[in-house]
């Protein structure tokens, strides 16, 4: 058999300068760039930390002016309403409710102990409601007496008095529909 003789051993070839520099240089290189990238990675932690403390000082402003809001809410809605109440007595004092103006000092003057209005409606085109009660039948009737005299008297027209209950304690409740024109002569 014959001897075969494997070189092991790889021909050095002369490198060229460039890659000698490049060979030392890579290193430095890529530590400087590994060392660049944990700073910009340590001072993006420190800026996101800074950020999320701002964000939770406002959270906690914005928390605690929630709470101013939601207490002064009810003060609020008072405010509302008194505001909505005072632009209706507004308008019934502008002279668009003139039935208004007219109609109700006259019908509430029919009140006695006896006798008392419960509801009042009325309307400007001139429908009024009234549910009354009274004590005792001859109240109601007098009552009623004193309506169809200011049916006369002031120009209250269809007056219908109807729905007469009588409750368990003996208080007599009826219902009273009647028209008060804007030509009332209702002296004041």
């Amino acid at each position: 058999m014959a001897k075969k003789l494997i070189n092991l051993l790889i021909e050095t070839t002369t490198e060229s300068r460039r890659l000698r520099y490049l060979k030392k240089i890579a290193p430095v290189f890529s530590v400087s760039i590994l060392v660049f990238f944990f700073s910009l990675y340590i001072i993006s932690l420190i800026f996101v930390k800074i950020n999320i403390d701002n964000y939770n000082k406002t959270r906690e402003a914005i928390d605690i002016n929630e709470k101013k809001i939601i207490s002064m809410k009810s003060a609020e809605a008072l405010y509302i309403a008194s505001i909505n109440v005072l632009d209706k007595i507004g308008r019934i004092k502008s002279g668009q409710a003139k039935i208004i103006d007219s109609t109700l000092p006259v019908l509430f003057s029919l009140q006695s102990s006896d006798s008392v209005i419960k509801t009042f409606s009325v309307d400007n085109k001139g429908p009024v409601g009234l549910s009354v009660e009274t004590s005792t039948l001859a109240s109601m009737e007098e009552f009623v007496n004193q309506l169809k005299y200011l049916e006369k008297e002031h120009n209250f027209k269809d007056l219908i008095a109807r729905g007469i209950l009588r409750e368990n304690n003996g208080i007599y409740t009826f219902s009273v529909n009647l028209n008060a024109g804007l030509n009332n002569k209702i002296n004041e």
